[in-house]
């Protein structure tokens, strides 16, 4: 007999589900989804629920999620430099879609 599951994410006063259907016994997946952009450390929660014939059960769990790290990498024109030679510096700039690949 399948019984519900329901999985949310909880920051603030917000509340997004990650997941609802309806599993059988043995059920088992890895779940992949977005996590909100923070702009400090913030602490959220994962609740996930499993409803059935007339029983509830419940499990919140405390996650961390922390601001985007951004890395400025400069590159030179070449890796030793003589006293008094002018070193040319260049910016490293990589571009990518949604799903990490490298577009530029």
């Amino acid at each position: 007999m399948p019984v519900k599951l329901t999985i949310t994410l909880e920051m603030g006063p917000g509340k997004t589900t990650i997941l609802e259907q309806a599993v059988d016994k043995d059920f088992y997946r890895c779940l992949n989804f977005q996590v909100p952009t923070v702009h400090h450390r913030t602490v959220a929660s994962i609740n996930v629920t499993i409803t059935g014939e007339g029983v509830s059960m419940s499990k919140k769990t405390k996650i961390l999620i922390d601001r985007p790290a951004f890395i400025h990498i400069i590159q030179t024109d070449k890796p030793i430099y003589k006293p008094g030679q002018k070193a040319r510096l260049y910016k490293v700039v990589e571009l990518q879609d949604p799903n990490s690949i490298r577009i530029a």
